[in-house]
C-alpha cells in the first residue's frame, strides 16, 4: 500500500503499517511535513510548528532533548505600546477600552454560549489577534467552542534541539521505504487497486496500491483524488479554507530583549512574535510570523528584503537592539497552507466518514481528526493521531476474507460521462463503479453464502449505498433486501433493516418512499443528491418497497403497504406503464408496480389490465422487448407477475433470451443514467452500462420459471 506524504500524519500512519508492503512518497527532499527543524552553528531553531511536541503523543520512545521553559510574561503591542501581563485578560485590562467594551470581553469570556458577534468592534481586533497566535483565520470565521481559544496562554515550550528528533525517530525505522523528492500526480480507484501516479525526477511512473493513505493537505488531496466518490468527503474538502503564513527567524546576539514570551498585535504588519532565549552562550531567536493576508504582502519579495522589512516593523515594540549589527543569523520559510479555518460549514456537523475519500482512498492528517467534545483539528499531537488512525482503519479494511475481497474489487458498472455545455456533449472521462447495491440483484439470481455475508457486512445506517462513500439510498437498499430475502436470511434480520428503511425514506403525507432521504442533510450516511429531480416521492421505490414490506410482515406494515398502492396506483401512465427517473427500461417500475397491485386482488384488475396490454402491445416480431436483454427480461418477469405465465409471447420471449446467452452469460447493457448540474446552462450527463454480470442477473431471473 502507498503513504501519500511523510509529514506527521504519514510517519505514524507509517509506523502502524510497518509490518505491511508500504511505499510512502513526499514531495519535499525531506520528511516531516510542517515540522521543520534547521540549525545555524549550533542553534537549532524550527520554521514549522514551533511548540514541543508532546512524547507522550509518539507511537515510539524518543529520547528527548533538554526541555526549555520561557517567561510567563506575554504581550501586546497596541496603541503605540506593548501591553504586558501574565494572561490574555491582564494585557486587555492595560488598553485604553470604554468599561462597555470591557463588559462584552467579560461576557464572552464566561458565558461559552456566546460567540465573537457579541463583542464590540475595539475589544474584537485586540482579543482577535490572541486568536491568530494558533489560527490562521479570524475568530468569526470559526466554530464558537474554538473561538474562546483566545483566551488560553499558550505555553511556549520548546526542545534544545528543536522539534526535528520526533521526524528523525519516526522515519529511520522507514529507510528504504520512504522516498523523498517524489511529487504524486494523481490517485485513481480502479477495481480492486488504486493507481498512483508520481514524477521522480524527469520520469514519470505508476504503481498499484491495494489503498492509499492521502496525508496531503485537503486542497491537495482535492486535486489528487480523481475518484473522489464520497460525497460528504468532497463536500468537506471543498468547504475547507486554508490561510498561508510566513515565518522569519531572527538570531540575535546582544539585543538585550525584554522579558516575554510572545506578542501578538493588530497594528504592525506582522502578528506574533515568539521568543526563544539562548542558552549557554548560544543566540537568542526571535519566531516571527505573518498569517494570511499579512503573509500574502510579502509574496514575490527576496528573503534579504523580508528580513530587513522585519526588523525594521519589530523596532516598533521597543524589546530590545534589534539591528543588522545584532542579527547573527536569519531564515525565511513561506507555508501556503498553515492549517484549516476550524468553520461551522466544514465542522459542524463533522463525521469521520469525511475522511474517506472512497473505497481504497483514505485521508489522514490534523484535519481530519476532530474529537466531537474538542473539536481543534490542528497540531502535531493530533497529526500523529490522524495517522494512527487512517492506519488503523486500512488495516481492519484489508484484513478481511479473500471472498469479500474479491466482490468488493469487483465493480458492476461502466459509468461514462459527459459534460453538456454549449454546442455539443464533451466526452469527460469512463470509471467503474458499483460495488455494494446490485450485488443484491446477482444474489437473488444466485444465492451465496459468501455474498450474502459480503452484503450484510457492508450495510451502512443499517441499509445499502451504490458503492461505498455514494450514501444511503432507499433504491439501493432495496435492491440488496430483495437478494437477502432471496437468499434465505430471516425476518428476524431483516425487519430491522426495513424499519430503518421506513424511518429514513418513508413520507407518511405523502403516503409514498422517496429515493433520497429527507432526512439526509442530518443523517450524514444518506445520499445527498446533487440535482432536484432526485428529491421527493419515487413511484418505482414506493411500489417496491410496498411489496418487500408485505412479503416479510405483512401484519407489521399495512398502513404503508396501504397507502404505497394507492399512490403507486393514481401514477399509473396512460399507455398502461410506469416510469422512473433512474432507468432506461419502462418494464422495471412496471414489474414491482403489478407486484405491488397483485396482492390486493380484484381491486385493481384495470390498472394490472392495462399494464398487461401495454406490455403484450409493445412486443417485438422476434419476441423480445427493444431487441435488449434487460428490457425483455423485465418484460418477462413483468407479464408473469400479472398471471400471464406460459404464454405464446412468453415462451417466445424466453426463446429469443436463451438465444442471446454466450458461454459466460449475458453480454452487459445501458441501465442507467442520470444528470446534474455543475452550473449556469451546464450538466454533467452519467450513461451506466452493466458489465454482463447485472444483465445475466436479469435474464437468470426471468429464465428461472421453465414455463
Amino acid at each position: 500500500m502507498a503513504i501519500i506524504g511523510a509529514g506527521l500524519a504519514g510517519l505514524a500512519a507509517a509506523h502502524a503499517l510497518r509490518d505491511r508492503n508500504i511505499i510512502v512518497l513526499e514531495k519535499e527532499p525531506r520528511p516531516g511535513g510542517r515540522v521543520y527543524t534547521k540549525s545555524a552553528g549550533e542553534s537549532f531553531y524550527d520554521l514549522g510548528a514551533v511548540f514541543a511536541y508532546d512524547p507522550a503523543a509518539a507511537p515510539i520512545a524518543l529520547r528527548t532533548p533538554a526541555l526549555h521553559h520561557e517567561s510567563e510574561r506575554i504581550g501586546l503591542f497596541a496603541q503605540g505600546n506593548v501591553h504586558y501581563g501574565t494572561s490574555v485578560r491582564e494585557c486587555l485590562r492595560q488598553l485604553d477600552l470604554a468599561p462597555h467594551e470591557l463588559d462584552t470581553l467579560d461576557a464572552f469570556e464566561t458565558d461559552p454560549e456566546k460567540d465573537a458577534s457579541t463583542l464590540l468592534p475595539g475589544a474584537y481586533r485586540h482579543l482577535n489577534s490572541f486568536f491568530r497566535l494558533i489560527h490562521p483565520g479570524d475568530m468569526r470565521e470559526y466554530l464558537p467552542q474554538r473561538q474562546h481559544d483566545a483566551f488560553i496562554k499558550f505555553p511556549t515550550r520548546h526542545y534544545e534541539t528543536a522539534n526535528g528528533s520526533l521526524v528523525e525517530g519516526l522515519a529511520r525505522p522507514l529507510e528504504g521505504r520512504l522516498e523523498t523528492g517524489v511529487e504524486v500526480l494523481s490517485l485513481t480507484e480502479k477495481g480492486g487497486s488504486v493507481e498512483v501516479v508520481f514524477r521522480r525526477g524527469e520520469e514519470t511512473h505508476t504503481l498499484a496500491a491495494r489503498a492509499v493513505v492521502c496525508t496531503a493537505p485537503a486542497p491537495v488531496a482535492r486535486r489528487l483524488v480523481t475518484t473522489l466518490t464520497n460525497d460528504r468527503c468532497r463536500v468537506f474538502l471543498d468547504s475547507l479554507r486554508y490561510g498561508e503564513g510566513t515565518v522569519v527567524v531572527l538570531g540575535l546576539e546582544g539585543a538585550d530583549l525584554a522579558d516575554f514570551s510572545y506578542i501578538v498585535t493588530p497594528d504592525l504588519p506582522f502578528n506574533t512574535v515568539i521568543k526563544h532565549r539562548g542558552r549557554d552562550g548560544k543566540p537568542d531567536t526571535l519566531f516571527v510570523y505573518y498569517v494570511g493576508e499579512a503573509s500574502e504582502a510579502l509574496s514575490g519579495l527576496p528573503h534579504e528584503e523580508i528580513v530587513r522589512r522585519t526588523l525594521e516593523h519589530a523596532r516598533a515594540l521597543k524589546v530590545g537592539a534589534l539591528s543588522e549589527k545584532t542579527l547573527r543569523f536569519a531564515d525565511v520559510h513561506r507555508w501556503p497552507t498553515v492549517g484549516p479555518r476550524i468553520s461551522p460549514a466544514s465542522y459542524a456537523d463533522w463525521t469521520d466518514w469525511e475522511a474517506r475519500a472512497c473505497e481504497r482512498i483514505f485521508l489522514a492528517g490534523d484535519y481530519v481528526f476532530v474529537e466531537p467534545d474538542n473539536v481543534l483539528p490542528f497540531g502535531t499531537t493530533q497529526a500523529l493521531q490522524s495517522g494512527k488512525r487512517a492506519a488503523e482503519s486500512v488495516r481492519a479494511y484489508l484484513d478481511v476474507p479473500a471472498e469479500v475481497e474479491a466482490f468488493r474489487s469487483q465493480t458492476l458498472i461502466e459509468t461514462t460521462i459527459y459534460r453538456l455545455a454549449g454546442e455539443r456533449p464533451a466526452f469527460v472521462q469512463t470509471k467503474s463503479e458499483c460495488n455494494i447495491s446490485y450485488y443484491g440483484l446477482l444474489l437473488q439470481a444466485n444465492p451465496s453464502r459468501p455474498l450474502t455475508e459480503y452484503l450484510l457486512q457492508s450495510a451502512r445506517e443499517s441499509l445499502w449505498e451504490y458503492q461505498v462513500g455514494f450514501g444511503v439510498t432507499a433504491d439501493d437498499s432495496l435492491l440488496v433486501l430483495e437478494g437477502l430475502l432471496a437468499a434465505g436470511v430471516g425476518r428476524d434480520v431483516l425487519q430491522p433493516k426495513l424499519d430503518r428503511l421506513v424511518e429514513l425514506f418513508y413520507s407518511r403525507p405523502q403516503g409514498a418512499f422517496h429515493s433520497l432521504s429527507e432526512r439526509r442533510a442530518e443523517i450524514k450516511g444518506c445520499a445527498q443528491g446533487l440535482a432536484d429531480y432526485w428529491l421527493g416521492p419515487s413511484v418505482y421505490v414506493s411500489a417496491h418497497a410496498g411489496h418487500l414490506l408485505h412479503r416479510v410482515a405483512p401484519e407489521r406494515y399495512p398502513q404503508e403497504v396501504g397507502a404505497c398502492t394507492q399512490y403507486v396506483a393514481g401514477l399509473q401512465e396512460p399507455e398502461g406503464y410506469w416510469s422512473s427517473i433512474w432507468f432506461s427500461s419502462r418494464f422495471v417500475t412496471t414489474l414491482h408496480a403489478a407486484k405491488l397491485l397483485g396482492i390486493h386482488g380484484e381491486r385493481y384488475r384495470p390498472q394490472l389490465w392495462r399494464a398487461t396490454a401495454f406490455i403484450l402491445s409493445t412486443q417485438g416480431h422476434d419476441g423480445s422487448w427493444g431487441e435488449t436483454v434487460l428490457e425483455t427480461s423485465a418484460a418477462v418477469l413483468a407479464l408473469e407477475a400479472l398471471g400471464e405465465a406460459g404464454t405464446a409471447a412468453l415462451r417466445k420471449a424466453k426463446s429469443w433470451l436463451r438465444a442471446r446467452k454466450k458461454p459466460d452469460g449475458w453480454e452487459g447493457e445501458p441501465m442507467l443514467y442520470y444528470w446534474f448540474e455543475t452550473g449556469p446552462a451546464e450538466k454533467m450527463f452519467f450513461h451506466c452500462r452493466d458489465k454482463g454480470a447485472v444483465t445475466s442477473a436479469w435474464a437468470t431471473l426471468a429464465l428461472a420459471n421453465p414455463a
